[in-house]
């Protein structure tokens, strides 16, 4: 994510904020980036990709954009069921 901010979106600024609550962990990335709209088809796999990395820890993954006012993309989960499907993903 912070890649496409600083490549794609040409972003001065990233701003990243993490904060738990109700047992709910939360992540957030804005940038000032040149923005798009997410409802339009890309070419490129790199939303798809972070939605389905997103269910793959048990996660919601939200997008808020549009052209020339930067975007917000927000990760949503639960902290156990982080490390649940860590451990499936990754055995030791």
């Amino acid at each position: 994510i912070l890649n496409n901010s600083a490549k794609h979106a040409h972003a001065h600024h990233v701003t990243l904020a993490m904060h738990q609550v109700a047992g709910m962990l939360s992540l957030k990335i804005q940038d000032d980036g040149v923005g798009f709209d997410p409802t339009s088809e890309s070419h490129g796999n790199g939303l798809k990709n972070l939605r389905r990395r997103a269910e793959m820890l048990g996660g919601e993954l939200t997008l808020t954009s549009e052209p020339g006012n930067g975007a917000i993309v927000t990760l949503n989960a639960r902290p156990h069921r982080l490390t649940d499907k860590r451990k499936r993903l990754m055995p030791e």
